[in-house]
């Protein structure tokens, strides 16, 4: 599915390991109060929502995300 719309959409990513059930994705926001974030972004033009995620997860953690089959939209 390809978006193309004026309204700027977001789209972030959390990975949960299937052994510890622990969460990655907590991104440094560089506040003094400490605080992260989940890495996320704005689709570019003619990019779909999990292009999207994945060049974000990318860009923020330098994580690869390759594996597509177990994405769910939350």
């Amino acid at each position: 599915m390809k978006i193309n719309c004026k309204k700027k959409i977001s789209y972030g990513i959390l990975i949960k390991d299937s052994v510890t059930g622990l969460y990655l994705g907590c991104v440094p926001t560089g506040r003094k109060d400490g605080l992260c974030d989940i890495p996320k972004g704005g689709a570019e033009e003619n990019e779909t929502p999990i292009e999207a995620i994945s060049r974000e997860l990318k860009e923020e953690t330098n994580i690869d995300f390759k594996d597509l089959k177990n994405v769910k939209e939350i």
